[in-house]
């Protein structure tokens, strides 16, 4: 027990949730998982434009020439995505 200490808490930082350029695999992973979970199981009937608008997500990071990031999302969009390393 430290009464006396500070904890600064730098959101994301663990896995990568930076935005822009900065957004690791494991974020986008996991973010493109969660979104389909919450809205499958919360939400089902939101669940069709939940789907389309990850694929319009994975057209922008293929325009933004991230191409790992693109295939990862599109992995789970699919249905085949597994956690990366």
């Amino acid at each position: 027990y430290a009464s006396n200490a500070i904890v600064y808490h730098k959101e994301g930082v663990a896995i990568g949730t930076g935005t822009g350029a900065k957004r690791s695999l494991l974020a986008e992973y996991y973010g493109m998982r969660n979104r389909l979970l919450v809205a499958w199981r919360l939400f089902p009937w939101t669940f069709p434009s939940v789907w389309l608008i990850g694929w319009l997500q994975v057209g922008r990071r293929a325009l933004q020439r991230r191409p790992a990031n693109a295939w990862i999302m599109a992995k789970v969009l699919c249905g085949l995505g597994r956690r990366p390393v």
